[in-house]
């Protein structure tokens, strides 16, 4: 479904134009056309259908700006022409990832040449998410690229796109209302992972374990962005956008930096274990003195103690599955 190295290499190619935009056929849906305006910034030119007539307001945000039913002039292989369509402009060229995607999300579900109304309802959504702006630590990348690839290696990454980070109050990144997992993935060479007490003593319990996953930060690696893309082959539009809305929350406008980082795969698969939480060692929180707030420790997991069966859980079996 993504196109995102085809259209780079579009775009690499285009020269702006004052007053016109310079556009080609947008790869597999040539309705539609993929380019720059005057200024540079890139665009997303959608031939809508306004059979309602319908009229509504632009929307300009930091990042994105969307026009609707527009007359435009463009220029695609040096022909000048005047057509309409509907706009999406982005300003931020570091976010082309996932306008890219979120486009072919977009147009994958209502078509091709989507009315107009239709299509300003999808856009909202889009709208939302391009709002968010967050500016990720080394950890919280190596998080995510933990969490993502438990989903990438799973048997079935549609239920656990559905479980993961379900609620925003949740104590654990999985939760199918059954079973409950901590996705824990560190670049150390021991399998010594970061915990809070807080965290550690309200899930220790029977229905939660931990999955604990070894890397090392190597150069032929895959990025966050390449689980996406892995992902995206194995999943339906709708829950491409459902994936992607849960990484921008986390990743803001910075999906580019990290694609800056690439962890061993290879690694990371031979070395995932599976922990009951009830294995986990733990300070008692009785043992600490008053006033102490905010413990963090860390904790080396002994590997004879993981676990491949016993627990009879959809979720589970659904992990284990390509558990080495």
């Amino acid at each position: 479904m993504n196109n995102i190295k085809v259209i780079e290499r579009i775009l690499s190619n285009l020269t702006f134009k004052k007053d016109f935009f310079v556009v080609e056929s947008y790869p597999n849906y040539p309705s539609n056309r993929i380019g720059i305006d005057g200024s540079g910034n890139i665009v997303i030119l959608v031939k809508t259908i306004n059979l309602s007539q319908s009229f509504f307001n632009d929307i300009n945000t930091q990042n994105l700006s969307i026009y609707f039913d527009k007359r435009c002039s463009i220029c695609i292989n040096e022909t000048r022409t005047i057509e309409f369509y509907s706009i999406l402009l982005l300003k931020d060229h570091s976010l082309v990832y996932y306008f890219i995607n979120l486009f072919e999300i977009l147009v994958h579900k209502l078509g091709e040449k989507p009315e107009l109304s239709e299509f300003k309802e999808e856009v909202d959504n889009l709208r939302m998410l391009f709002n968010k702006a967050t500016v990720p630590g080394l950890k919280t990348i190596l998080g995510l690229w933990g969490e993502l690839f438990l989903i990438a290696t799973c048997d079935n990454p549609v239920y656990a796109i559905h479980a993961w980070h379900k609620m925003p109050t949740d104590l654990t990144d999985f939760n199918d209302g059954e079973l409950k997992v901590e996705v824990k993935t560190t670049t150390k060479s021991t399998r010594t992972h970061h915990f809070s007490l807080s965290q550690l003593s309200s899930i220790i319990n029977p229905n939660t374990i931990i999955a604990s996953i070894l890397t090392s930060e190597i150069d032929d690696g895959l990025s966050i962005c390449d689980l996406l893309d892995i992902l995206n082959e194995k999943i339906s539009s709708q829950d491409s956008y459902i994936l992607l809305s849960k990484v921008m929350d986390v990743l803001g406008d910075k999906i580019n930096f990290s694609s800056d980082f690439k962890f061993d795969s290879v690694t990371a698969l031979s070395s995932k274990r599976l922990f009951r939480s009830v294995d986990i060692p733990c300070i008692k929180e009785t043992n600490i003195p008053n006033r102490i707030r905010n413990v963090h420790f860390e904790v080396e997991l002994d590997i004879s103690k993981s676990i491949k069966k016993d627990i009879k859980s959809k979720f589970f079996k659904i992990l284990n599955k390509h558990y080495v």
